[in-house]
């Protein structure tokens, strides 16, 4: 980012007329500036009086602004501060330019990822999943995810650890859990160790927090939550190549292996959506699986193509 732009940003900071995101980019160097006490070190008073005066003048050609207001003096002030950094600091855009850097690692549908964060966080991701995150990581460390990742969260208890997924916030300092959030479905978090908070995004007030081996489901369309307890280790079985289906509906079992094994599966008949199935498999093929499935629940399958699949009834009419 040009010094030309941050001063753009700064003008709109100080009138309020900045979008949400660039208000967070200023106040990220105001935060900056006191925490190294920049203000003190870089100009006295006199000078930001100066620069003050100045970009008053740029801001308000016609004069007509009461800086005896101070939630105004305030800005102005800040902007004024922040204008004599970036003249004497350079080095603070570099830092500004990288915090903003996102990187989004994505697990494509028949393949799992793995990704260190610059704080030593582990991130694993389930397939059809991705994450995006910061190249580094200021006071709170942030990340977005859409699909399933099981996280391995280097503990410091300075800076929250915080995931956003699906309309839900999951906030730790340092632990191991899973989260399950594909677009349209529950969003559920599974903790391994330590102690989690979940909450909605909209409604900070509605929250859970977890322990090791509870597992907090969102229901969307009531909007609750529902905590039971089980073994972590039946949610990130998909990390050791096991697929877990309990208690599963067709449905929902081709949605999984549609995942898995980077395929597309349809039904020849509705009815055949709602058959149940529970089953474990490891380190299956899809023709195994689909032999399984076939048999337990008397049905045929036939591949279309090398990536669409069939599922039919094997009833013959009488």
């Amino acid at each position: 980012m040009r010094k030309e732009d941050f001063l753009e940003l700064a003008e709109k900071y100080a009138t309020g007329n900045c979008s949400d995101e660039e208000r967070k980019i200023v106040e990220y160097f105001f935060d900056k500036q006191q925490r190294k006490q920049l203000h003190n070190d870089v100009a006295d008073h006199g000078q930001k009086e100066l620069i003050l005066a100045h970009l008053r003048k740029r801001m308000q050609p016609d004069g007509v602004i009461d800086l005896k207001k101070k939630n105004y003096r305030r800005r102005y002030m800040a902007v004024a501060a922040t204008f004599i950094v970036i003249l004497g600091m350079s080095f603070f855009l570099k830092h500004l330019n990288n915090s903003s850097d996102y990187i989004e690692a994505v697990a494509l549908q028949g393949e799992r990822k793995k990704v260190e964060l610059s704080d030593g966080t582990l991130v694993y991701i389930n397939s059809g999943s991705k994450i995006k995150y910061p190249s580094s990581f200021s006071s709170i460390r942030n990340v977005e995810l859409d699909g399933e990742a099981f996280f391995e969260v280097s503990r410091d208890t300075t800076r929250p650890f915080i995931i956003t997924s699906n309309g839900i916030k999951t906030k730790v300092l340092g632990t191991s859990f899973n989260i399950r959030a594909y677009a349209g479905a529950d969003v559920a978090v599974h903790v391994k160790t330590g102690k989690v908070e979940v909450s909605e995004v909209k409604r900070p007030a509605n929250k859970v927090y977890l322990y090791p081996n509870r597992q907090a489901v969102f229901h969307m369309p009531e909007n609750t939550f529902v905590v039971t307890e089980q073994d972590a280790g039946n949610s990130i079985a998909w990390m050791h190549n096991t697929m877990l289906l309990e208690n599963k509906t067709l449905k929902e079992v081709a949605v999984i292996l549609e995942r898995w094994y980077d395929v597309k599966i349809s039904f020849e008949t509705p009815d055949l959506e709602d058959l149940v199935i529970t089953g474990k498999y490891k380190n299956n093929t899809l023709p195994e699986v689909l032999e399984s499935i076939s048999f337990l629940k008397k049905i045929d399958y036939s591949f279309i193509t090398e990536k669409k699949i069939l599922l039919k009834s094997n009833h013959k009419p009488m």
